[in-house]
């Protein structure tokens, strides 16, 4: 089972996976486009690597929305999808969660566009969805978080990710010992 979930910063969901909406083609949720960052020496063959970057990752997706040709049903569904998946909303979470793993990844999504469907249509209408996630990489629903360390006490916190991660790290400063902190 594969869901795709999104929030938007005032905390309503939609889920594109159930209901009256299924996914009928998505692309962008396994792969990002990578800048290698290389550099040449005049007089010398090939170059140097210097360093390899990441992309924006842009996720597009079909969306079939199911109205069994209710016109009533099919602007409401269009109505939903237009109000919830809002740009000028700013960033909202893309939440993907198949068997086995559930990660989020934040994303600010573009105004879907409707196949034209009029009254005297029959058929599945379709929507179109580009969600684009300026940091590329998904991340963990849940935060790691460390308990308490107690004084003289040493803590080894490890990132179980595939990219380096920022720690954010609270210190009491009613405390007369600075602690030893080690990041690996």
């Amino acid at each position: 089972m594969q869901k795709l979930v999104f929030t938007n910063s005032k905390g309503v969901s939609i889920d594109l996976t159930s209901g009256n909406f299924g996914i009928t083609n998505w692309d962008g949720l396994s792969g990002a486009d990578l800048n290698i960052q290389t550099q040449q020496v005049p007089f010398e063959d090939g170059g140097v690597f210097l360093d390899a970057l990441i992309e924006q990752r842009e996720i597009s997706l079909t969306l079939a929305i199911k109205d069994d040709n209710n016109l009533q049903t099919r602007y409401e569904k269009r109505r939903e999808l237009i109000s919830v998946l809002n740009p000028k909303l700013g960033e909202g979470i893309l939440v993907y969660t198949n068997d086995f793993i559930s990660r989020q990844i934040r994303a600010v999504p573009q105004i879907p566009i409707f196949e034209n469907h009029n009254s005297n249509d029959s058929g599945t209408p379709k929507a179109s969805i580009v969600f684009s996630c300026p940091s590329p990489c998904w991340e963990d629903i849940e935060e790691t978080v460390v308990p308490e360390i107690a004084l003289y006490e040493e803590r080894s916190v490890v990132n179980e990710g595939d990219v380096e991660t920022p720690v954010e790290i609270e210190v009491n400063l009613n405390t007369y010992v600075v602690p030893n902190i080690k990041i690996r």
